[in-house]
């Protein structure tokens, strides 16, 4: 199995009491948008705005716990997401001394929150990537015609700022015509 590696790109709110977490391939320019709850997304913006806390959190608590007994966490793996979009992940711990590597089911963004508290790596398959992320390119201008590229460039902006939103609201039907008419529109470009 093909395994990428994801870094947190950007927090951002969503509808209601929901945030996205737009996960960014490393090696890449894919996009993984994961919506999380409100607790997870101030766990998570707590770490990556290095804020310290007077008090452990929960994941600080199972941070603490995993440690004393010689636990480290050495990998997220998300390993599926199902019909409803809901991702699921696994942490990958190894017991201090014996080697032994454990996989504890997880919610991805508990696992992210984790992560980013042992500064450990978070990956994905390619096939989860390839099923559920958005691309951000970049043009370069051809230099003629002009105007005729630049329209292109400005409707597939446009196109990926619409897809960013109806990824948010987790309106997928919509997200995959906007994939399509980006994959028409950079074909014209070509």
């Amino acid at each position: 199995m093909n395994k990428i590696e994801l870094k947190a790109a950007i927090l951002a709110p969503a509808a209601g009491p929901q945030y996205v977490i737009i996960m960014q391939e490393v090696a890449g320019n894919r996009r993984l948008p994961i919506v999380i709850g409100l607790a997870e997304a101030q766990a998570i913006a707590l770490e990556l705005e290095n804020i310290s806390r007077s008090r452990p959190l929960t994941h600080d608590l199972f941070v603490n716990t995993l440690s004393a007994f010689g636990i480290d966490l050495i990998e997220i793996f998300i390993t599926k997401i199902d019909k409803d979009g809901v991702f699921h992940s696994e942490l990958i711990c190894e017991q201090a001394g014996t080697g032994t590597k454990i996989r504890i089911d997880s919610r991805t963004s508990d696992a992210i929150a984790l992560a980013l508290r042992f500064k450990c790596k978070i990956f994905v398959s390619e096939e989860i990537l390839e099923a559920a992320s958005f691309k951000v390119e970049t043009f370069e201008k051809k230099t003629s015609p002009k105007s005729h590229n630049e329209k292109i460039i400005s409707k597939i902006s446009n196109l990926n700022q619409r897809l960013d939103e109806a990824i948010i609201a987790e309106n997928y039907e919509l997200a995959a015509q906007i994939k399509k008419e980006i994959r028409e529109l950079k074909d014209k470009f070509k």
